[in-house]
């Protein structure tokens, strides 16, 4: 009945996060400037994800809340967003190859998978998972 239609991300330089996403293989739906509203917002598309990116002439910018990995998962709330692929190690040579740097090493989650994170510009973190378990 349910499953995943999009992510939003508030980015504080719309069209250098705009420009991240691309990288990693997001295709742009929709762009408007919305002056009347004082921001910018973009649909995207990664095969059955969207997200939603907005941008706001008066964005307020918590970074120590996106100190930690995953954003210290002991506190309640929204973490970080997980992107699937086949093979971790092609995806860490295709993100190299992108200028996109790997936060964290490759590890064995609490769930069986394997993954590593990435943050897009604005420290948001995102982690990426190999469409694999060891559960």
């Amino acid at each position: 009945m349910y499953s995943i239609h999009h992510v939003a991300v508030t980015a504080s330089d719309f069209e250098k996060s705009l420009e991240f996403y691309e990288r990693l293989g997001f295709k742009t739906l929709i762009k408007r400037d919305v002056p009347e509203k004082q921001k910018k917002i973009a649909l995207l598309s990664l095969g059955n994800l969207k997200l939603e990116l907005f941008w706001y002439a008066d964005f307020e910018d918590h970074p120590e809340s996106r100190d930690t990995m995953g954003n210290s998962v002991k506190q309640v709330g929204q973490k970080h967003f997980a992107l699937k692929v086949d093979s971790l190690q092609e995806a860490r040579v295709d993100l190299t190859n992108k200028g996109i740097e790997l936060v964290s090493e490759p590890d064995i989650g609490d769930c069986g998978y394997d993954f590593f994170f990435i943050r897009d510009p604005d420290g948001i973190w995102i982690e990426i998972v190999e469409n694999n378990t060891h559960a």
